[in-house]
């Protein structure tokens, strides 16, 4: 079995991933701060992407429509 980790550079990503690797499960991360070509070789996903009042975005303040954009359009 093989995972996909979206969000996985976040505080819930990161311990999940060490879950993962706690329990020898293969996975791929993806994250706006790994952006590589995703490979679509994986059995499922768990979404921890999004983005809260703490997310660092190229220092660019976060307007109110980008939250529900990330959190719920996106997700």
């Amino acid at each position: 079995m093989k995972i996909l980790v979206t969000g996985s550079s976040g505080f819930l990503g990161s311990v999940f991933l060490d879950f993962l690797k706690n329990k020898n499960i293969s996975y791929i991360t993806h994250d706006r701060n790994n952006l590589q070509k995703l490979v679509f070789d994986f059995d499922s996903v768990v979404n921890f992407g999004g983005i809260t009042p703490n997310s660092n975005i190229k220092n660019t303040p976060i307007l109110p429509k980008a939250y529900y954009v990330a959190n719920v359009d996106g997700t």
